[in-house]
């Protein structure tokens, strides 16, 4: 957890949790056999007009599919600053104020509420930011468009996340009521 002033936004709490390697090889490999069958094919030559067109635009589709994957689900970042909590999958961001969130806790994480890993959307307005082998997070219940949401959101320090959040929520809390202390 790394601490810095309270004040305009600054970060509190950081943490980048990567995909497991087994993620990573798989992504790779899929990029590679598609290399690979690229190759055999335009070796053996055995496609010719239409048939050919397709197989390349399917070829470069199923690449442009693995590449956009590598770059946005490899890593999950969680950052709580003083007036917010943001986590990303690379371009998938959700960012709430801490005047959105009603609690939070410590919680394993049970793939099966909220319909695998990853960026879900479960059943009953539930969204989990979860990476695959980490057990553990912080749920969050959010006023969300007029609608309560849960969001569950893996880290492999827990504890730290949600010391970070009763900081920032705090000094939030303390503010609205006009006490000036620090969280």
């Amino acid at each position: 957890m790394s601490a810095s002033p309270g004040a305009g936004g600054a970060s509190i709490y950081r943490e980048a949790i990567g995909v497991p390697r087994w993620f990573t090889f798989l992504i790779l490999g899929g990029m590679g056999f598609v290399g690979f069958i690229v190759g055999l094919e335009s070796t053996r030559n055995s496609l010719a007009g239409f048939e050919r067109v397709m197989f390349y635009a399917f070829m470069l589709l199923a690449l442009l599919v693995q590449g956009f994957v590598a770059l946005n689900f490899l890593s999950l970042s969680v950052s709580v600053s003083s007036d917010s909590v943001q986590f990303a999958y690379g371009m998938f961001k959700r960012r709430f104020k801490w005047s959105q969130v009603t609690s939070y806790s410590v919680q394993r994480y049970d793939w099966k509420r909220y319909g695998g890993w990853g960026l879900r959307f479960g059943p009953h307005g539930r969204r989990a930011w979860s990476v695959p082998g980490v057990g553990e997070g912080v749920a969050f219940q959010v006023e969300e468009k007029g609608q309560s949401r849960e969001y569950f959101v893996s880290s492999r320090k827990p504890a730290e996340f949600a010391q970070a959040v009763a900081a920032a929520w705090g000094h939030v809390a303390k503010q609205e009521n006009g006490d000036p202390g620090r969280a």
